[in-house]
């Protein structure tokens, strides 16, 4: 009785099928791939043996060519994935130095406002201190009776 499938570790089978290790642990929870565990407790997973002559690629297997309607561009595997150019990277990261420039100066300024708003309180204060000690100075008879 010839079976066309083997038990393998989660990896091995993650890597035959082309997913990852949690979508394989996820499918036995399932049901919907037979499992056991071998002698030392590891999870075994029973799946198909690759077809004679073909060599597993691991996750990035090859895809085949498709005929594409006249008309229609085919997508690429970038597009498929949802991933951005890098002239699209490069322009995101040209408004994002745009921004990050015009917060820093608008920093700078409400900066350079609080310094000089607390300058002139200082120089207040000072003209204040500078009265009274003056007015401290003086003996006390001009300070009560002038």
């Amino acid at each position: 009785m010839s079976d066309n499938s083997d038990w393998v570790t989660v990896s091995e089978a993650a890597r035959r099928l082309g997913v990852s290790r949690a979508a394989i642990r996820n499918r036995v929870k399932r049901g919907t791939l037979p499992s056991q565990s071998d002698n030392h407790g590891h999870p075994m997973v029973k799946v198909p043996l690759a077809p004679p002559g073909t060599v597993c690629a691991g996750r990035f297997q090859k895809v085949p060519s498709v005929t594409v309607p006249d008309g229609d561009q085919p997508q690429t595997r970038r597009e498929r994935a949802g991933l951005v150019s890098l002239d699209d990277v490069r322009a995101m990261l040209g408004e994002v130095s745009a921004r990050h420039s015009e917060a820093l100066a608008a920093m700078e300024r409400q900066h350079r406002d609080a310094m000089a708003m607390m300058t002139e309180r200082i120089d207040a204060a000072e003209c204040r201190a500078e009265a009274l000690l003056e007015r401290a100075l003086l003996p006390w008879w001009r300070r009560w009776f002038w």
